[in-house]
């Protein structure tokens, strides 16, 4: 089994009894340095050097990436390498995920860091993927994205390259403008409840109704801002759907179509990206009268008889 080292004179391989020189990148401006490893699949190793590369062994040619990859800065700073084999890489421009011939890039929208340096990745003992940025510490559990700042305890926005650690009691260490930090997720789940429901007054509700669903998360922690609501909304004769995205939301607009029971049904995330147990609201929809055969259908014919 060999030890590969990302070092200033470039990848060095230890395989039986001495180290040896494997790869030397003569880059200007850059050198011979190797910031950070990930071993990737089939043996492939990633290298962050003056930009991402992947090697093979015992080749010292190496493939590298940028933007024809999908990638949104050739600078890479951090890399991970996940548990399915999938590789995550932080540039000075963003995050961005390699899984299964795919690029998912987190530096735009409004989901993820956006366009800041993600200077170290690591993945915590409950799955969750944490990232420190110029923008503070980043949180994902595959859905939902949560970030810390000064405003949650953080001396500074500034996490330092490759500073973020996981203990064996699942907190996080990572150094902010130099100072240490631990981090632990509360997992105390909120609350949520449905607080107004404009256009319903109770009982039924006529096909083309607009109603304007309000909730509100009961959370002690999280600032208002950092809210997360995620819904989903179905006829109940229907297969029940998946979540939509999670957003900051807290009002849904809807104007049912059809008539049938429907359920909606919303969750509050945290700032620690803790899911409340769902809130739920059913109503039945009918027809408006005039479009109900069950009574326009006789009044239509007696008119006609008449």
């Amino acid at each position: 089994m060999a030890i590969c080292a990302g070092t200033p004179c470039g990848i060095w391989r230890f395989e039986g009894e001495s180290w040896q020189p494997w790869v030397r990148l003569l880059t200007p401006g850059y050198g011979h340095f190797i910031y950070a490893l990930a071993e990737g699949p089939e043996g492939r190793l990633w290298a962050q050097a003056d930009r991402l590369r992947s090697f093979a062994y015992p080749d010292t040619f190496s493939t590298a990436y940028g933007a024809a990859h999908g990638l949104v800065d050739y600078r890479s700073l951090s890399l991970l390498r996940d548990a399915d084999g999938s590789l995550w890489v932080g540039t000075q421009k963003g995050l961005v995920h390699y899984r299964g011939g795919e690029v998912f890039d987190f530096s735009v929208g409004d989901q993820g860091p956006g366009r800041v340096d993600v200077r170290s990745i690591q993945r915590d003992r409950d799955g969750l993927l944490w990232a420190g940025t110029m923008a503070g510490l980043w949180g994902y559990d595959g859905d939902t994205w949560t970030s810390l700042d000064t405003r949650d305890g953080l001396s500074g926005l500034n996490v330092d390259l490759d500073a973020l650690a996981v203990a064996a009691d699942g907190a996080l260490w990572l150094s902010v403008q130099g100072k240490l930090m631990r981090y632990r997720r509360r997992l105390a789940r909120p609350g949520v409840r449905l607080v107004e429901i404009k256009g319903f007054d109770g009982g039924q509700v006529e096909v083309g109704t607009r109603l304007s669903l309000e909730y509100r998360a009961i959370d002690l922690i999280s600032l208002p801002e950092k809210r997360r609501y995620r819904h989903r909304l179905w006829r109940d004769d229907e297969p029940r759907p998946a979540y939509e995205a999670p957003s900051s939301t807290s009002v849904l607009e809807w104007t049912p179509e059809e008539a049938g029971r429907y359920t909606f049904e919303v969750q509050a995330i945290d700032r620690d990206l803790n899911y409340s147990e769902p809130a739920q609201w059913q109503v039945e929809v009918v027809l408006p009268w005039q479009r109900d055969p069950r009574i326009a259908g006789p009044l239509g014919v007696g008119v006609l008889l008449v």
